[in-house]
């Protein structure tokens, strides 16, 4: 997923699209213990975000009842924060390449108000384990502990209210050779925020699309592989993002 991507759908769907910044290149997130100096230095990302959804409700005219945030990795434990710091602030939430934080890796304060979520997982993350477990980003395990994929899909369906089975679906293949494939899990019903996981299975710690992937040399191919995994082809992440976040009327990503 790429700025151009986003720049496209916004002027094709009249939206507007914000790309906010981390203190420091990372946002301060649920995990007490990450070395970034966004979490060392106790950055208020909270007080940020909803001081920046209040000054684009300013300048640019925007709906405060219309806004979704998306993060990826470390934006994604950023989103989140948001749904349990402050859920007002969305309509609609997505988080790519994370999983929740493990019980004693979290010192967010929840407020179990329930939000609608999207989330979207490699099966083969090197970084953020699909089975749950320690986060190492080239060694650095200071993230601490994480749940499994799957764990925090089904967390985020209970608190939304959800108590049956989620309705689960195979992905028609459209690029067999990529080495993955797609399923969803969706949860869904009336008085309940929708919930939604997509499996990319094979996948890595990379976002899915069918953009032409760069010219890599082979060199870069095989380091790319071996520290973030397979990058899928089968989708493009765009789309999938928008169709979730439209059927909530929003305009804001």
């Amino acid at each position: 997923m790429h700025g151009g991507a986003l720049d496209r759908l916004a002027e094709r769907e009249g939206i507007v699209v914000v790309y906010p910044d981390g203190y420091d290149e990372h946002w301060n997130d649920c995990r007490p213990r990450a070395d970034y100096a966004a979490n060392l230095e106790s950055v208020d990302d909270v007080g940020f975000l909803r001081a920046l959804v209040a000054s684009l409700r300013e300048s640019d005219d925007i709906d405060p009842e219309r806004v979704a945030f998306i993060g990826i990795s470390n934006g994604g434990h950023m989103v989140f924060r948001i749904t349990f710091e402050a859920p007002e602030l969305g309509r609609a939430y997505v988080a790519l390449l994370a999983n929740l934080p493990a019980p004693g890796n979290d010192d967010c304060h929840h407020s179990g108000v329930p939000v609608p979520m999207l989330l979207i997982n490699g099966s083969e993350d090197p970084i953020n384990p699909a089975a749950g477990g320690v986060v190492s980003l080239a060694g650095n395990t200071s993230r601490g502990a994480v749940l499994s994929a799957e764990e925090t899909a089904t967390t985020f369906a209970r608190w939304a209210g959800h108590t049956g089975a989620p309705e689960v679906r195979a992905w028609p293949e459209r690029a067999p050779a990529d080495g993955t494939s797609i399923e969803s899990s969706s949860w869904a019903a009336p008085g309940h925020p929708a919930v939604a996981w997509i499996r990319v299975i094979g996948g890595g710690h990379s976002v899915p699309t069918t953009a032409p992937l760069p010219a890599w040399t082979p060199e870069m191919r095989a380091y790319l592989l071996r520290v973030y995994g397979r990058q899928s082809v089968e989708f493009e992440t765009i789309d999938v993002l928008w169709s979730f976040s439209s059927s909530f009327g929003l305009e804001l990503l």
